[in-house]
Order: C-alpha cells, then structure tokens, then sequence
C-alpha cells in the first residue's frame, strides 16, 4: 500500500476500527453482551485497508486476546466517558475514574493473570505502567502516551529517546569493500533475529536480535553508511546514539534498551552506539547497552572495544583504497565535473582519506557553489576543450580546499593550526636543501602514482607516510620550511604541542600520539612536532 492511501484512508479506517473496539470494551464494562458493538467492529476491520495499529501493535508484540482488551481499557480511561465513568463506579470513586488489573480480570474475558507480571510484554516494553507496582491488581493501570498515539495511529520516535537519537540517512553508494561489510552486518543480524525466533526467546513478530555486533574502523562516516546500509536491507531505518550519552545506572540503561526495543517493534529501527575512543568508560557502558538490547545493535569505534566476555561478533570496515576513492570521486562529482577537472581527480584521491560521506559533502559543496557548470552529460562535454585551464585549476583548487574543510574538525580538537602565509622566495638555504625540499613536495603529489598505479604500496603496509627530519639550531629555518611545504602543497599545518601530549602515566604518550595521527589520516595535513627531540629523543621514554 502507498504512503499517501496508508497516510489518509487507512488513518480515518484505523479511527473507525479502534473506536469500534473501544465500543465493545464500554459494553463489557457496563455488563452487556456486546454482540452488537462486536458486529460493528467486524464491519469496521472489513472497511480497512490494511491492518488496523491494535492488530498490528498486538501481533508484534504477542499480545493476547486479553492483553490487547487491557490496552483498549486503559486508552478508553484517556479517550471515552463512558469507560472513564464506568471504571471510577467500579472502583466506588466516579470521581477519581481509572482502570485497575482487577476490574481488567473481572470484567474482560480470556482474562489470565500472567499479563500483569513484569516479564510479560504489557511491562516489560512498557506498554502499560502500574502506579503502584507493590499492589498490582489495585494499583491504576496507565498507558503509555507513545502507545495511545500508536493505536490512534500516529507515529514518532519516542520523546525521550528523540533527545538522544540521530537519524542515520538514507544508504549511501558504497565501494565494494564497505558493501561487503554492510552485506556482513545485515547478515549477522538477519541470523541472531532468526536464531532467536527459532529458540522462541520472544513471542513477538518483529525483527528483534540478540546478536550485537562492533564495527571499527578509521573513517566514523564510512561507519555510518555501513549501519544505514545494513538496516535498509532488513528494511529498517537506521538510529545513532552516543555513548557518552547513555545513562550511567544500570536501572536507566535498562529502561532505554526496553524503549528502543519498543520502537524497534512499533517504526523498524537499528541502532548504532557510537564511541569516541577516549573513554573506556563510554566503551564499556556502549557494550552493555548493546547486550541488553534485543534489536538490531551495533557498538560503533575507531579502534576495536575491548569484550572481555566475548558476547558481540565483530566486523572492520577497512577504509576504501585509493582507487575505491577515486571511483567514488568521480560518482560524487558526475561524469562532466570528473572529466572537466582532469587530473585534479587523481590528486585529490592520493592525498585525502576521506570517508564516503564526507567525499559526497565536498563534492556537493563545489558542484552545488553558485557559477558552477560543468555543461551537458554528454561526449563532447566531457573533455578539457569545454573548460580552459585556468577555469580547471580554479574548480579544482575549490574542491581541494572543501576537503581540507572536510578533514579540519578532527585535527582542530588535537592541535594548533597554524596559516602558513611563506613561499619558497621566503626561504633562504643552500641549494641542496632546496632541492631535498622540493623533493619532498613531489613525493606528496605523485603519491598515488607510485604507490597505486606503479603497485609499490602492495609490497607493505608500512612507511607509506611521507616523514621528513629537519635538524639545525634555533632560527635557522626549520619551522619556516615546514609552513613552505604546507603552503606549497596547499595544506593546513598543525602544530603539535608537546606539553599536551607527553605524560608522566605509561602508556599515556603513546595514546595521545595515537590521537592525533589517527585524526591527521584524512590526509589534508601536514604535522609539525617542533622541539621533537623532547619526545622522540629518549627511548626509555617513549
């Protein structure tokens, strides 16, 4: 059924439907025997499109007969005098009318007493809530208010997890690499969903896991559209958290694992726990939010989160390799825009390290700048005739800067970032240092021609950074050069300040520089230890 029938017929049938229903729980209230109100209600479920939210809300839940008319008595005390005024003569008090366990038991059929116990689905996803909990046939029944508009059906996020929620988005075009991990992750959930249907650990008929899953990875956005992708193809809209935002007790965290398990049920959602990596804390909390959750999970990190116990299946989302970059570059960008920058393209993918999303965000920024035309899709358009050099250069130039915007707020957190305003007329050295230093400059430009076209970088994994050791005394240039070469490549340069990395704890030195070289991969760089003897001098040190 489309959107717009569900959205305006199958709303005013769901009206008729559940009024309906609310009729016929009046009637057993007031002790008739509901035989009219019960063929009007097989009318109205006749007259519906598609199936009525209590009966949907009832399967997904595993609701019994019982239980749904528990739910239609409590949102009756909301919604009709007549249940309202019945409840209070029951209860000897019309003034105070609310709905309680025992009239439920008294007045409804099928009744069983399970269905006010905690384990059972009307508590435990917090459908209904007693008032008094150490008296439960007495205490008021309330629904929940997320509940009641469900029924009535109106849907949204939950209000107090819409505070702590991010939508993930739509899936992204993904390379093959994070396909596949996007691929392994909707599988692993697919599986632990199926593994708990088939142990019946749950009535319900929703796609509920009890599998969750780390990701890591260097990219946090390519982690992201792995988790979007993944809940699309189970057809579920994807849910970030932070967690640092999780609540601390365990009570709390329970209570948000059973109403993000609700709305798993009631919209189809996956949740993704993201974790900075500065905190074991955070680290620890996010796994056992992610254990208590019986939803599609996943506990997102740069690095891999320690699971002392082993409970969650994990997944790296490698970054995609340069020339995986320059694919999604040209698919960012349009075949015309691709074409017309020529060469740009290539510089860009060797240099930046930028994950799926940010790459559509730099490229939309330029695509989308006011000017831009990178004329019609189409043979002709698409060779450098249709674009003079300057123009070119001026439309590359554009995008390299975007995705040094892109890779800044990483970087900005960790070091000083310092405009370099120096060319080469600026620098006065021997021209041997020249040479060396121009060297250097090269070596950064045609990178990914050496270590991707000329395959080098598939012999190791190792040293393909680009380091360069200046040494002399104080004012003899050395800071100077490295703003010449950050200028020159048309780079931001950070400053590292040493007080704020070395430290007197082991262990700790080595997990700051980790930061911050973590942080400078995205490419769009160049780091400045100055007075790095101070820490890279001493080996019993560091």
């Amino acid at each position: 059924m489309s959107p717009a029938v569900r959205d305006s017929g199958w709303f005013s049938a769901n009206q008729d439907f559940f009024a309906a229903a609310l009729a016929v729980v009046r009637s057993r209230l007031t002790g008739g025997d509901a035989a009219a109100e019960l063929e009007l209600l097989a009318e109205a479920r006749l007259a519906m499109p598609a199936p009525p939210a209590l009966e949907s809300i009832g399967d997904a839940f595993g609701l019994s007969a019982f239980e749904r008319d528990v739910l239609l008595l409590c949102c009756g005390v909301e919604l009709d005098a007549g249940i309202a005024g019945a409840c209070g003569t029951a209860g000897g008090e019309p003034q105070l009318p609310w709905a309680t366990f025992g009239l439920a038991m008294t007045a409804l059929p099928e009744a069983h007493w399970s269905a006010i116990t905690p384990a059972a689905a009307l508590r435990r996803w917090q459908l209904v809530e007693l008032t008094h909990p150490e008296s439960p046939a007495s205490s008021p029944l309330r629904i929940d208010e997320r509940i009641l508009n469900a029924l009535a059906g109106i849907s949204y996020l939950d209000t107090r997890i819409e505070s702590l929620a991010e939508p993930l988005g739509a899936p992204a075009e993904l390379p093959p690499s994070l396909g596949e991990a996007a691929s392994r992750l909707a599988a692993a959930w697919a599986a632990a969903a199926t593994g708990q249907q088939a142990g019946g650990h749950h009535r319900t008929g929703c796609c509920l896991a009890g599998g969750p899953v780390r990701l890591h990875g260097r990219q946090r956005g390519d982690l992201r559209a792995v988790a979007a992708t993944a809940s699309a193809a189970l057809g579920l809209r994807g849910i970030c958290l932070r967690a640092a935002d999780l609540p601390a007790a365990p009570v709390d965290r329970e209570f948000l694992a059973r109403l993000c398990e609700r709305e798993t049920v009631l919209t189809g959602l996956a949740w993704l726990v993201e974790v900075d990596g500065r905190s074991e804390d955070d680290a620890r909390l996010a796994i056992d939010f992610a254990v208590r959750l019986r939803a599609p999970v996943a506990v997102a990190a740069r690095t891999l989160v320690r699971d002392a116990d082993r409970r969650l299946a994990q997944i790296e989302v490698a970054p995609a390799g340069p020339r995986e970059q320059r694919d999604l570059w040209r698919h960012a960008l349009g075949a015309a825009t691709a074409n017309a920058l020529g060469n740009w393209v290539d510089r860009i993918a060797g240099q930046f390290d930028l994950g799926v999303a940010s790459i559509a965000a730099a490229a939309s920024e330029v695509v989308g700048a006011p000017g831009h035309d990178s004329g019609p899709d189409r043979p002709d358009a698409h060779t450098d005739r249709d674009r003079s050099s300057a123009d070119r250069d001026h439309l590359g130039a554009a995008l390299w800067d975007a995705c040094r915007r892109q890779a800044r707020p990483a970087m900005d957190s960790l070091a000083q970032r310092v405009d370099p305003h120096s060319g080469w007329d600026d620098l006065v050295l021997p021209e041997t240092q020249l040479r060396t230093l121009r060297e250097i400059v090269a070596q950064v430009r045609h990178r990914l021609t050496v270590l991707e076209d000329w395959g080098l970088a598939g012999r190791s994994g190792r040293g393909l950074g680009v380091a360069a050791l200046f040494a002399g005394a104080s004012g003899t240039g050395k800071t100077l050069a490295a703003e010449v070469l950050a200028s020159d490549l048309r780079l931001d340069l950070y400053r590292v300040d040493l007080s704020q990395v070395v430290s007197k704890y082991i262990g700790e030195t080595e997990k700051n520089l980790s930061h911050v070289f973590d942080a400078a991969e995205a490419g769009g760089a160049v780091l400045l230890f100055d007075e790095a003897d101070a820490l890279f001098g001493k080996r019993s040190e560091v």
